[in-house]
């Protein structure tokens, strides 16, 4: 994929101009490339990535469209649903948070610090390159293959849980949002 990258980078330039954005929209495209290369094979890599670029490229510019806000009245408000998670619903995230923290954790140190500082403080890539003193070209290596070590330790430990599990989670949430 990675040979594909600035293909990708220019698709995602005519659509929004922030390189930070672009940066961000790149690294959703990879985890969208990754998860489907776990269940199928990829024949033509380049434009799969592509194309995958451009759907999340849509779908950013769709997010940041204005949604008129019209107020519930008392018992309307009544009617909705608690937006917090349910016991089960943290449980897993504290589970995935885990393993995310234990995938960063297990990082070399340079790509950590270059995570952590992109990823989790919210630094642009010319913040943790000049706060490092290394290249920005560097910083966008780093992330990647950060996240790339991220999403394959996810995927390990989605392979762990059983399918029954997964069942049983989907019927108490089905459940749980009636």
């Amino acid at each position: 994929m990675l040979p594909h990258e600035g293909a990708a980078v220019r698709l995602l330039l005519r659509f929004c101009n922030d390189r930070d954005v672009v940066e961000d929209l790149l690294q959703q495209a990879y985890v969208k490339v990754l998860e489907a290369a776990r269940r199928t094979q990829i024949s033509y890599p380049r434009a799969f990535l592509l194309k995958t670029a451009h759907h999340v490229a849509i779908d950013y510019l769709r997010s940041r469209r204005v949604v008129p806000f019209t107020p519930l009245s008392d018992t309307e408000y009544q009617h909705v649903s608690s937006p917090d998670p349910g016991p089960e619903r943290a449980a897993i995230g504290g589970n995935l948070l885990s393993v995310v923290m234990a995938a960063i954790a297990a990082l070399p140190p340079r790509c950590r610090d270059v995570v952590l500082l992109r990823k989790v403080e919210g630094l642009s890539q010319r913040e943790v390159a000049q706060r490092l003193r290394i290249a920005e070209a560097t910083v966008e290596k780093q992330v990647a293959k950060g996240i790339r070590q991220c999403a394959v330790a996810l995927f390990r430990a989605a392979e762990e849980v059983s399918p029954a599990e997964v069942a049983r989670s989907k019927s108490n949430r089905d459940a749980s949002d009636r």
